[in-house]
């Protein structure tokens, strides 16, 4: 298997326990920047180099079997939320209050009085958004797909219309897919999910309210 590219800069902790010479349990607890060549895969040069041979095996085996981190995913700032947050929609800004759930792989929000639109370039649906000062705002979104989801304990998966949405959180405006759908009964009428916070935030399950919106007004769709 050829891997690429030729050289990867690796930072690696690694904690085993290993037996020396004398038969005796060590315990190596280790962190180093390796330059491994892929080309010569006996090669390695290291800051600090290990110099125990099985654990050089094991170094391999892990790179082996490791997917290499995004530079552009290292580079980018990862924010610190809370499970609830305050976000706004679209250039419209209505404030409303959500719920950041890693568990979801799409956004979902509550859309009121929602009506489908027949026009020339397709589906679209018409729907209104009551934020959280009482403030109502009216959304017209062109529909890019019909999401099935199925929730706890029902016998059947609903299908939501799918649209795009700009959604700021903090100062992170992304335009992304938000079913829609009834949340009647729920507690927050936004669902935050992983299309959102993916490779920008990290959810911290004992804070709340963390990080006020504060986008440019007017900005995106």
């Amino acid at each position: 298997m050829q891997l690429a590219p030729s050289y990867q800069e690796v930072a690696l902790f690694a904690s085993v326990a290993l037996t020396d010479e004398g038969g005796q349990s060590v315990s190596l607890a280790t962190q180093h920047d390796c330059r491994i060549s892929y080309d010569h895969p006996m090669t390695r040069q290291c800051a600090g180099i290990v110099k125990n041979a099985r654990f050089a095996i094991l170094l391999f085996t892990l790179i082996g079997v490791l997917p290499w981190p995004s530079p552009a995913a290292e580079d980018r700032p990862v924010i610190v939320a809370g499970w609830i947050e305050r976000v706004t929609l679209g250039a419209e800004g209505v404030l409303i209050k959500a719920k950041l759930d890693t568990g979801a792989t799409t956004s979902s929000l509550h859309a009121a009085d929602l009506r489908w639109l027949t026009r020339d370039d397709g589906d679209w649906v018409a729907f209104d958004v009551v934020g959280e000062n009482g403030q109502k705002a009216h959304f017209e979104r062109k529909v890019t797909r019909i999401a099935r989801v199925k929730r706890r304990g029902a016998a059947a998966a609903q299908k939501r219309p799918t649209v795009i949405m700009g959604v700021c959180l903090g100062n992170i405006y992304r335009l992304v897919e938000v079913n829609l759908a009834d949340r009647t009964g729920f507690n927050y009428k936004l669902l935050v999910g992983r299309n959102f916070l993916k490779g920008h935030f990290m959810v911290d399950s004992g804070r709340t309210y963390t990080a006020e919106p504060r986008c440019e007004p007017g900005r995106g769709q």
